[in-house]
């Protein structure tokens, strides 16, 4: 490995060894997921590595809907659940010493009840990032397969059917449809968009894969890659044909669909249509996109908003909070002022002036805050590091309802 190599090495290993919090035996401590709202309930990861819901109107929460029991824990769920009508989708993952395993499963929206016959996926990598849902496939990236040590890290695609929607004779075998290896471990999200999967990964490099179950016989699932300076750990944001994403240099990036798929050089960007941008703190976050700007966040604790059109800055000076920006900064219909949600890893939810960039007050969580705000109905609802789930109300920005998420208790 070359000198500037281990240096990025060495500085990428220290930035994970801040942010995911672990142990000196690589345990993982989660505490990043989301809420998800979806008809009545409102669905969470607890750091305990439990899925539960709680009623969206009431807070109060469901004592018959929880997976896996108490005694049945898969692992440290980092990843948002991924939610739709009839399943609820999570991986999870453990670690002893330097060997991991991940488990990825669906169950029942109606009573918490297993939807695979085997129960669940296993791998012996992590899953950090959350799931995706394109029809009836689950994709999902990893970091290196225990039994396969030749490369670093994949994106796979698994059959996402319940057992009771398939054919008896599709039942009971390989739940696995396809897999692409990639040069890096692949810690963040995957976003689908019109058939193409788009993640980065620690190999520097952005990803545009094809994930069309009638691959042509000797096509590539890869349609094109972008090489950039920086390792990628935020889930790429595509709104038509553009991709937002940051990387761990520092740099902030607009791309083309079209631009990237027509570049053989992997890195020149088209001016006509693409932008890079350089900030004070390496990216974590997903990005807000809004109207006119676009909002990103940093481990350094600044927040940014970039012209979408030019990549320049909206505001006179990025906003500087206190703590590192892990989860996504959030847009929220406020009354009177546009206001930008901002999560802090040391304490609160930071509320910005969405024009300016002024700091308008907080949601005073009382506890650190990894996890992307979500907004439903008027309320704001925050899963803190402390493992409560709490409710504001945007108008009055008071806490309305606060729960422990094991046990149900109300919070002191």
């Amino acid at each position: 490995m070359s000198a500037r190599g281990a240096a990025i090495a060495f500085a990428l290993l220290v930035a994970l060894s801040t942010v995911l919090a672990c142990t000196g035996n690589l345990s993982p401590s989660g505490g990043w997921a989301s809420p998800v709202t979806s008809g009545d309930w409102v669905y969470q990861a607890t750091r305990q590595g439990s899925l539960i819901r709680v009623d969206a109107k009431t807070g109060l929460r469901d004592p018959a809907w929880q997976f896996p029991t108490e005694d049945q824990k898969f692992g440290v769920i980092y990843g948002t659940p991924l939610v739709t009508d009839n399943a609820v989708y999570a991986a999870a993952y453990t670690c002893r010493g330097d060997k991991c395993e991940a488990r990825v499963y669906a169950v029942s929206t109606r009573d918490a009840t297993p939807l695979w016959s085997e129960r669940h996926f296993a791998l012996e990598t992590q899953i950090v990032g959350p799931l995706a849902l394109s029809g009836e496939t689950l994709l999902f990236g990893t970091a290196d397969i225990e039994r396969d040590r030749g490369r670093q890290g994949y994106l796979y695609a698994i059959d996402a059917r319940p057992d009771a929607d398939k054919p008896l004779s599709e039942r009971i075998g390989n739940r696995l449809k396809w897999r692409v290896p990639v040069g890096g471990k692949i810690w963040g999200g995957v976003t689908v968009a019109n058939g193409v999967a788009y993640f980065g990964s620690m190999d520097r490099s952005i990803y545009a894969v094809n994930i069309s179950d009638q691959l042509a016989a000797g096509a590539s699932r890869v349609l094109w890659t972008f090489e950039a300076e920086g390792a990628f750990v935020a889930r790429p944001v595509v709104a038509g044909t553009k991709i937002y994403v940051g990387d761990f240099r520092g740099q902030f990036y607009k791309l083309d669909v079209e631009a990237r798929a027509a570049d053989r050089t992997r890195r020149t960007l088209d001016a006509r249509r693409e932008w890079s941008t350089e900030l004070e703190g390496w990216v974590w976050a997903e990005p807000a996109i809004g109207d006119t700007a676009v909002f990103a966040g940093t481990l350094g604790g600044k927040v940014y908003a970039l012209d979408i059109a030019t990549g320049r800055s909206s505001w006179a000076t990025p906003t500087q909070i206190e703590g590192q920006v892990i989860g996504s900064p959030t847009i929220l219909g406020a009354p009177g002022t546009p206001t930008l949600a901002v999560p802090s890893s040391k304490e609160d939810v930071w509320l910005l002036d969405l024009r300016s960039g002024t700091v308008l007050g907080e949601f005073n969580t009382r506890a650190a805050v990894d996890a992307t705000p979500v907004v439903r109905d008027g309320f704001v609802y925050i899963h803190s590091r402390n493992d409560q789930l709490q409710t504001f109300a945007i108008s009055s920005r008071a806490r309305v309802n606060c729960i422990q998420t094991i046990g149900a208790k109300a919070c002191s």
